[in-house]
């Protein structure tokens, strides 16, 4: 989701009683994924992202993830660009393309993990 506030303080609300920054993204997120329910997945999940970030102002969408945890992986995109998907997989602690991209390379993070930039390279 796309928030500027905790969205602990919403417990137990709905969600479209949230508010603070980028709330107006948030509820429509919320109002997008129910839609598409039953049949959500990945697709859906990107679809919604892209339609909500934020492509201008002082801080557009950087990155941004779908968790599936009975899969135990993240499938995130970097600056809007969500034609080019990386997943990490928890199972593997490795982080690979998942889609948009021409060579499969894979990464395992290090101690110090992996930089965003090195990423963008891919």
């Amino acid at each position: 989701m796309c928030t500027s506030f905790p969205l602990s303080d919403f417990v137990g609300r709905p969600y479209s009683q949230v508010t603070g920054g980028g709330a107006d993204r948030y509820i429509t997120c919320c109002r997008m994924i129910l839609e598409y329910q039953p049949g959500f997945d990945i697709e859906c999940g990107f679809s919604i992202l892209n339609q909500t970030s934020q492509a201008i102002g002082d801080y557009p969408t950087q990155f941004s993830m779908l968790a599936v945890i009975e899969d135990g992986r993240v499938y995130f995109t970097l600056k809007r660009q969500f034609h080019r998907r990386f997943v990490f997989s928890f199972g593997d602690q490795t982080i690979r393309p998942a889609t948009g991209f021409e060579h499969a390379e894979m990464r395992l993070p290090g101690v110090k993990g992996v930089l965003l930039s090195e990423l963008e390279q891919w």
